[in-house]
């Protein structure tokens, strides 16, 4: 089988129309959605149950791998303190934020 890691859906969203952003894998995550900065939000409701679908990019110990390296950088609001501030070429993983896949 062909790796998919990048490949859009066939005709999504609809007949005819291949969109990056509208695609899906990894255990059903849309592939748009780890642009922008709504799913920090949302993200850790997700990643409990899907761990296998994170660790596609995150890698089976969450440390990051190529896949999850931020072109640019970012800057994520956090609920206890300061903005996270991470620079372009970070390798995004569960241990930037969190104590690894654990909650927390």
């Amino acid at each position: 089988m062909t790796d998919q890691t990048f490949a859009t859906n066939q005709n999504v969203p609809i007949l005819g129309s291949d969109l990056y952003r509208f695609s899906s894998g990894h255990g059903t995550v849309y592939c748009s959605a780890c642009q922008g900065q709504s799913w920090v939000d949302a993200h850790n409701d997700y990643a409990q149950g899907n761990l296998q679908a994170c660790a596609y990019c995150h890698g089976v110990d969450f440390r990051g791998t190529p896949l999850s390296v931020s072109k640019i950088p970012h800057t994520f609001p956090t609920k206890d303190g300061p903005n996270k501030t991470f620079p372009a070429g970070h390798q995004f993983n569960c241990y930037d934020c969190h104590n690894g896949p654990n909650p927390g």
